[in-house]
């Protein structure tokens, strides 16, 4: 099994700032990539789950919405 690296509040932020530098420059995939890593670490705020699903209903990905719309209830539910 392999462990997932915990990350510290500010890499969290910094990974966010990150994921909307990428948008900006029109690299949607690896905006993704960072934004799905912030949001594997149950981060309390809503900016990733918030950009996740407006990326994932633009591509027509409506799984990958539902399922991070998802897990930000279940976060600001039973975690923050």
């Amino acid at each position: 099994m392999v462990k997932k690296k915990k990350y510290s509040d500010s890499e969290l932020v910094w990974m966010n700032q990150k994921g909307i530098k990428l948008e900006k420059e029109n690299k949607t995939d690896q905006a993704i990539m960072l934004y799905e890593s912030v949001i594997e670490q149950n981060f309390e705020g809503n900016h990733p789950y918030d950009r996740l699903a407006i990326i994932y209903r633009r591509l027509k990905e409506y799984d990958s919405e539902i399922r991070v719309l998802e897990k930000a209830i279940d976060v600001f539910e039973n975690i923050v």
